[in-house]
């Protein structure tokens, strides 16, 4: 999701268990965010993720997101109520990414 308003968007990603593990989600997100502040020029990206679920909040961070909150209840899936974990990310926050 893209806020043209105040230069921000959103981060998400799903991959299949298959793939699991070999760092695609980790360079997909670093050149996604990498392509966002240097050719889109906005200003901060941010995302979230389940909290029981801890393998996307390591990614982020691998990315150099960093975690803004923990929000406790903040969603209902299947009469569940989820905690969600918030990072974001500004351009002067960016690791570039190392060739392989």
């Amino acid at each position: 999701m893209h806020n043209i308003d105040n230069h921000t968007a959103q981060l998400g990603y799903w991959i299949g268990v298959p793939f699991w593990g070999k760092g695609y989600c980790t360079e997909s997100a670093q050149r996604i965010v990498d392509f966002a502040f240097k050719k889109l020029e906005l200003e901060k990206i941010y995302s979230r993720h389940l909290s029981r679920e801890a393998a996307p909040g390591k990614i982020m961070k691998k990315i150099g997101m960093k975690h803004v909150m923990r929000k406790n209840g903040a969603l209902r899936v299947n009469r569940l109520t989820e905690d969600l974990d918030y990072y974001e990310i500004q351009p002067k926050e960016v690791m570039e990414l190392k060739p392989a």
